[in-house]
Formats: C-alpha cells, sequence, structure tokens
C-alpha cells in the first residue's frame, strides 16, 4: 500500500516509514475574506472566522 507524503515529510533511513518533520506557524492571508490570520500549518488558508461561518459550511467558500 503507498503511503499519503506531505512535501514537510521526510523517509527515515532504518525504517522507510515517514516521519513529519514539524509544522510552521507562520502568518497567512485568508484566501475568503482576505484577512491576514495565524496559520497553524501551511495547508491551512482560509481563517477560522470564515470557516465557521454559514455561508463556508453550505459550501459557499
Amino acid at each position: 500500500m503507498l503511503e499519503s507524503r506531505r512535501p514537510d515529510d521526510t523517509a527515515t533511513e532504518d525504517t522507510g516509514s515517514f516521519e513529519t518533520t514539524g509544522h510552521q506557524e507562520k502568518v497567512r492571508r485568508c484566501l475568503s475574506c482576505s484577512e491576514d490570520f495565524n496559520s497553524a500549518w501551511a495547508g491551512e488558508r482560509v481563517c477560522k472566522k470564515c470557516r465557521s461561518s454559514a455561508r463556508w459550511r453550505q459550501g459557499y467558500g
């Protein structure tokens, strides 16, 4: 079975399994409202305020 890999994953030499090297928190711009927010990882691009809105939950982005 193939393992899912993210760009921040690295293979260990002894086991060949993947370990996460760690997520880096960073201030990013929300793709929905364009406000800056503290993103916990590289794939988090929408702020909590926008994700908790009824519009987002209904799938209107």
